[in-house]
């Protein structure tokens, strides 16, 4: 940040510092957030299909908690990453599914 503090990422705004230019990077500080990330998502992560997929990083937290002061981030939120991981799923297997000329096709087609 302009005034010399660390943060996870410039998506995190002021509310996770981690260190600064002085001191450095905190271990404890940075042990610290993880924990509280981990603590905070546990229960609802952990029966989820979409969970090694999740793209929900500390930046949503920090969001969060910068509106509300909560520290799980709303629920919605999760519901809206699965639905994308279940649609680019979908679109996968659906690609699989075509015809072998069709998929050589796509793979021959060059994305830029």
């Amino acid at each position: 940040m302009p005034d010399g503090s660390f943060h996870p990422c410039e998506r995190t705004g002021n509310v996770m510092p981690i260190g600064d230019v002085k001191a450095g990077i905190v271990p404890a500080r940075v042990g610290r957030l993880q924990r509280e990330f981990h603590d905070a998502l546990t229960d609802r992560c952990r029966d989820c299909w979409a969970l090694r997929l999740c793209g929900l990083c500390f930046a949503a937290q920090a969001s969060c908690s910068d509106r509300t002061g909560a520290k799980v981030p709303p629920s919605a939120l999760c519901e809206a990453l699965c639905r994308t991981q279940e649609r680019a799923l979908t679109l996968v297997v659906r690609t699989l599914a075509l015809p072998d000329e069709r998929r050589a096709w796509l793979e021959a087609t060059k994305v830029s």
